[in-house]
């Protein structure tokens, strides 16, 4: 099977993470490429996007964690490395799932009335 070589063209104002894949970012939009292709692109500030795409190019051998440790990503090898078990072990849609939080603990006038009679017990 042949392989298909990509152009080592980049898009003008495209920053170079390595020989292949570059970042644009241009009118709120944030824009990853492999050579000339367009690969994924989210709202500038979207962070479950960025998430997400950072780990996909490393699960595909696109980019290696130690070129998006340096600037200008500069993101943590240990940050990098859970988004892509977060990935291999939850897919993708894991990134966009609604957070869980916990609930806030509030204390209602039936709670305090409760917690004295305890206490007078």
């Amino acid at each position: 099977m042949p392989y298909q070589l990509f152009l080592p063209e980049f898009p003008e104002g495209a920053t170079r993470i390595n020989s292949l894949v570059s970042i644009l970012k241009k009118e709120g939009r944030c824009t990853y490429f492999i050579g000339s292709d367009n690969y994924f692109s989210h709202r500038d500030g979207d962070t479950r996007g960025h998430k997400f795409v950072l780990a996909s190019l490393i699960e595909n051998n696109h980019v290696r964690p130690c070129e998006l440790e340096k600037p200008p990503l500069g993101i943590a090898h240990r940050t990098l490395m859970n988004w892509v078990k977060q990935l291999r072990e939850h897919g993708a849609d894991s990134f966009y799932l609604p957070r869980r939080r916990p609930s806030t603990r509030v204390m209602t006038p039936a709670k305090i009335a409760e917690c004295g009679r305890l206490l007078a017990a």
